[in-house]
């Protein structure tokens, strides 16, 4: 069946990502997989009661705040070492939210970026709104799918925009610009 799709339809051939891109990809998520413990064990630390266990999870916080650094010193140095990567990361920083981490993640999980409509690419990050329709009923849009680590990646993004006062998302969180 997939041989008769590319034989009727002929796609575009998506190249194989390179090793430098891999690295990116299991960079980036690894620092979220981090992020993550980070988040859980600071909701943990106000509930601890004993001495011992607010020490374990603060010594552990410590421990997570250096393997973050670790690894962002890794992705750095991933980003500068393709010339179209490092590129590429200079102009998405350009936008307005976009910092290192939101624009590694997109490097990594979103490589076709820049290649694609601007439609196909909220699709694959999970923000076109979907219709559920059904003959004459409408019903109400809603996004959905898409790649998650994106999807989150552009809501830090866009979240730190509209509180930047002189962003011209300010006027979402009803900041002047």
């Amino acid at each position: 069946m997939l041989a008769e799709y590319g034989a009727r339809m002929q796609p575009e051939a998506t190249p194989a990502p390179d090793e430098n891109a891999r690295l990116l990809r299991d960079l980036t998520a690894r620092r979220r997989q981090l992020v993550e413990a980070r988040k859980a064990e600071r909701t943990r630390a106000p509930k601890a009661c004993l001495p011992l266990v607010r020490a374990s999870i603060e010594r552990h916080l410590r421990h997570l705040a250096e393997e973050i650094a670790a690894i962002e010193r890794e992705i750095r140095a991933a980003i500068a070492a393709a010339r179209a990567t490092r590129e590429r990361a200079r102009r998405l920083r350009t936008c307005p939210g976009i910092g290192p981490a939101t624009a590694a993640a997109l490097l990594a999980e979103m490589p076709e970026l820049g290649r694609l409509a601007p439609g196909q690419a909220a699709a694959l990050a999970g923000l076109a709104p979907h219709a559920r329709d059904s003959g004459k009923w409408r019903g109400k849009r809603f996004i959905s799918g898409g790649r998650k680590p994106v999807r989150d990646a552009l809501f830090m993004a866009a979240t730190s925009a509209a509180f930047h006062s002189k962003s011209r998302f300010a006027a979402f969180q009803g900041v002047d610009p």
